[in-house]
């Protein structure tokens, strides 16, 4: 249909209820810009109106609003419709209908939520009242999508849902954080008396790096986790998150000494004991117990599971996960040495069973007899080390090969040693280009690179050199190539100079 006509069914001066209905249809899917100047009949009704609000695409309802007496109603016959967007919030901002403007900011998409605040700031140059923020950050932190059935779900559908899941929830944190941020007169209420408070107290112990000693208290409930109380199977969990929070924030020990101290009293009355797992060690609840707990004798039951357990027999071949379990297990005892509450004869019975790195560790932060135990225990295991590691032979001075009859000889007997372990192949070649008695035969066995850097024998090296390439002309002119780049370690001189003669063609 034309244009021309639309228009002039819009400008028809007398239309009855019914061909008003039908007109704002019509117009609506073929012509909507039309609807803004139907909007300015003077023999519209409210119904009409909300009717028209209804069949408008969403793109023109904000400018419908705007070309009518301002009525919340129409805005909620807007809302009915299409939803609670950006531009109609900021609609109700700009007419100062705080109230409603809060409502719509509750029922708003999370992921519109950052639109909102970008349009208001731009649109109105003012900041967002109080309610309209909460209302965005409830918006922002509310999950209504239903879950799937997991049951329904394959294991790779399952990781891959939890995963997407984590990824979205860090994404809804991040939104609410950057509405919070600026406004931290908002933190403790927020913290302590709100739906959302759990995930509030995630936020601000996670996000910014100074907090009130206020806000960490109306907090205290996230770091204690509280919600895993009587839950035998999560004290683990319970004790590690009280001690990662408290890490993050030192000034929790003092604050909430005492609700630390009760929350170590209830994991190990609901079931945790420092040799509880896999009837082992359970070496990051020791370190987070170290950290939490002023019960000495909690914590020398600590130091006893520690001195009682060993790696299981079945892992031992397992480098990466021995690896990780000294680890693991150096921390734990580093964390029972930290704290006041351990004795230091406790602390020492440890000792015997520590390696070198945990030694080490120990004694950096550790006095008196402990550190001492500590250096004689390193002293004794180095010994031993020392002990087992396999003497390296050295190439004799030549001070010292002037009492042979027969230097070379002596020199030739060491080249078996090329064929030993990287230290001794190293200090074989270092000594035997040291002498004064090497000969061109000795030189050829040795790594290529290191005869060709080799100052001691610059001139015996250019005299083999000169006799290999005599007078070929190709020798002379690969010679370059051959030394740039050098070549590598693996090759000796003398098979460097059999490839420098095959240069020539011999």
């Amino acid at each position: 249909m034309d244009s021309a006509v639309l228009t002039a069914l819009v400008r028809s001066p007398v239309l009855s209820t019914a061909q008003l209905r039908g007109i704002i249809m019509a117009v609506a899917a073929i012509r909507p810009q039309l609807l803004l100047e139907l909007a300015g009949r003077s023999d519209l009704c409210d119904e009409q109106r909300k009717h028209m609000l209804r069949e408008a695409p969403r793109y023109v309802v904000v400018d419908l609003l705007g070309a009518w007496s301002p009525d919340q109603d129409l805005v909620r016959a807007a809302v009915e419709s299409h939803g609670a967007g950006p531009d109609l919030i900021v609609f109700c901002g700009a007419r100062s209908w705080t109230e409603l403007a809060a409502e719509l900011a509750g029922q708003v998409d999370w992921s519109d939520v950052q639109q909102v605040a970008s349009r208001w700031s731009h649109t109105l140059g003012e900041e967002m009242p109080v309610a309209v923020r909460l209302s965005l950050v409830d918006a922002v932190l509310t999950e209504r999508d239903p879950r799937p059935e997991l049951s329904s779900l394959s294991e790779w559908e399952k990781q891959r849902f939890f995963e997407r899941l984590d990824q979205e929830r860090a994404a809804r944190a991040s939104t609410a954080w950057s509405l919070l941020e600026r406004h931290p007169e908002l933190w403790v209420t927020l913290a302590r008396d709100n739906e959302r408070s759990m995930q509030i107290r995630r936020i601000l112990l996670g996000g910014p790096d100074e907090l009130s000693d206020e806000v960490l208290l109306a907090c205290l409930p996230e770091v204690l986790s509280v919600q895993l109380r009587g839950k035998s199977y999560l004290t683990r969990a319970r004790l590690h998150q009280a001690a990662l929070y408290v890490r993050r924030w030192p000034q929790l020990r003092h604050l909430a000494a005492d609700e630390l101290h009760a929350l170590v009293r209830e994991v190990v009355d609901d079931g945790w004991t420092a040799g509880a797992r896999h009837g082992g060690a359970d070496w990051r609840a020791i370190e987070a117990l170290a950290e939490l707990s002023d019960d000495s004798k909690l914590l020398e039951q600590a130091v006893e599971a520690i001195r009682n357990t060993e790696p299981p027999s079945y892992r031992t071949q397992n480098r990466n996960y021995i690896e990780e379990w000294l680890d693991d297990r150096a921390k734990a005892v580093v964390a029972l040495v930290m704290s006041p509450h351990v004795p230091g004869s406790s602390l020492i019975t440890l000792v015997p069973i520590l390696d070198e790195r945990a030694l080490e560790t120990v004694c950096l932060h550790s006095e008196g007899d402990l550190q001492s135990a500590c250096e004689e225990a390193l002293s004794e295991l180095r010994q031993v080390a020392e002990s087992k590691r396999p003497r390296l032979i050295e190439v004799p001075s030549d001070d010292e090969l002037r009492g042979h009859d027969d230097p070379v000889a002596v020199l030739h007997t060491h080249l078996r040693n090329l064929k030993g372990r990287a230290a001794q192949r190293d200090l074989t070649i270092e000594g035997l280009l040291r002498s004064c008695f090497v000969t061109p035969e000795i030189l050829q066995c040795l790594p290529a690179p290191d005869v060709l850097e080799s100052a001691e024998h610059a001139e015996l090296v250019a005299e083999m050199l000169a006799a290999e390439c005599g007078d070929d002309y190709a020798r002379w002119s690969s010679l370059q190539s051959r030394c740039d780049p050098p070549p590598a370690r693996t090759t000796t001189f003398g098979k460097w100079l059999d490839q420098l003669s095959e240069a020539g063609g011999r």
